[in-house]
């Protein structure tokens, strides 16, 4: 439930920003009228806006992740959380840990049980048929 407040308000947060840039009175002119000043005026007024608005939204999300960050963290070190981190763990490597802690010592104590049964068939009858 935090976890989906927390995101309702990030997302929020980047609209706020997003939408809370004040925009200055404009008047359209033909650009075959403007100078040269102005048209690198023009420009260079666009990316400091696009470069604002990246900073900000880049501070938005970090504060976002910074305070997800600490929520995992508190939860990891809970009883649950520890948990729940040996449950993904398990379902990530588990089988194949299963199959080896498993697989190693069945494979080990079959081949002593044919090893005797070998033993016995062949070398001390004399005979392997």
């Amino acid at each position: 439930m935090k976890r989906t407040m927390l995101v309702i308000v990030l997302l929020l947060s980047m609209f706020v920003v997003v939408f809370s840039q004040q925009q200055e009175k404009t008047y359209s002119v033909p650009e075959s009228q403007l100078t040269a000043e102005q048209k690198a005026k023009i420009q260079i007024n666009q990316v400091s806006g696009y470069a604002g608005l990246g900073k900000e939204i880049g501070d938005a999300i970090g504060g976002g992740l910074h305070s997800l960050n600490a929520e995992v963290n508190s939860f990891s070190e809970s009883p649950a959380g520890k948990f729940t981190m040996f449950i993904i763990a398990y379902k990530v490597i588990g089988n194949d840990f299963v199959q080896f802690i498993i697989g190693i010592p069945l494979w080990l104590i079959g081949s002593m049980i044919w090893g005797i049964l070998f033993l016995q068939k062949c070398y001390h009858k004399k005979s392997c048929y």
